[in-house]
């Protein structure tokens, strides 16, 4: 009688093994799951941006140039629509502490950007060209994995020139040039693209504010002028750092 007890209890005990078995992976798939870990790995900085870094750039640039002499002319003399390229080269100097990067740098280009307009009433043409300008300005930006967003600011300059032609004959009445010096304010993003390289965009603003040139050389002797001008210039370039690198191949 006790075997035969015995018997019976194994053949229940394999039911229940059996039945757990089959109900396991049933059981298991009505469990509450949890959430996948979320990580910023993948949003992090993926290098240092610390250290010198040298490159070059190209762009364009566009303003106005608002002509005037309140003595002679209240009204004003109107303004050169400006426009043209850009091309030149960049240096600077990086520090990063975690996301965070501040740095200097200093930009100086080439320049064909020009305009001129016809003063109305008279015959008379003005022209006007920057062949040249830079900034000087501090920076602070952001790491995002390899990108580095940034805003910028600091001090600018442009070389300006100007002419004055009388409309029937083109002769030169007057004829003016000087090295101007401003403010400038900007914003770019700049992207890792190996270890060591990396491209950028970027947007200035450069303002010079009102200043009175003498104008001569031309037929009308010295004559005094007042030029308002403001510049903004979108470049895109590409940068070599000497000091951090990316993890980037």
């Amino acid at each position: 009688m006790r075997a035969r007890g015995e018997g019976h209890e194994k053949i229940l005990l394999a039911g229940f093994v059996l039945a757990a078995l089959a109900a396991g992976p049933a059981v298991a798939a009505d469990l509450p799951t949890k959430a996948p870990v979320r990580t910023t790995a993948a949003i992090a900085p993926v290098g240092d941006w610390t250290g010198f870094y040298i490159g070059g750039h190209v762009g364009n640039g566009w303003g106005t140039k608002d002509w005037s002499n309140p003595e002679a002319d209240p009204s004003g003399r109107g303004a050169d629509h400006v426009n043209g390229t850009t091309a030149g080269g960049q240096i600077g100097l990086n520090w990063q502490t975690g996301y965070w990067v501040f740095g200097i740098e200093a930009q100086a280009s080439w320049a064909n950007i020009d305009g001129g307009h016809h003063y109305v009433p008279t015959d008379v043409f003005l022209f006007s060209k920057v062949d040249s300008l830079g900034t000087i300005a501090g920076r602070i930006g952001y790491a995002w994995d390899r990108s580095l967003f940034y805003v910028k600011g600091g001090a600018g300059w442009a070389h300006d020139k100007h002419w004055i032609h009388d409309g029937p004959t083109g002769d030169l009445l007057g004829a003016a040039s000087q090295t101007r010096w401003g403010w400038v304010a900007g914003a770019g993003w700049e992207f890792a693209l190996t270890r060591q390289w990396s491209a950028q965009i970027e947007y200035n603003y450069m303002d010079f504010g009102k200043e009175r040139l003498t104008f001569s050389g031309g037929s009308l002797g010295v004559v005094p002028g007042d030029i308002d001008q403001q510049i903004h210039v979108v470049k895109g370039g590409i940068n070599y750092r000497f000091g951090g690198s990316m993890a980037v191949r």
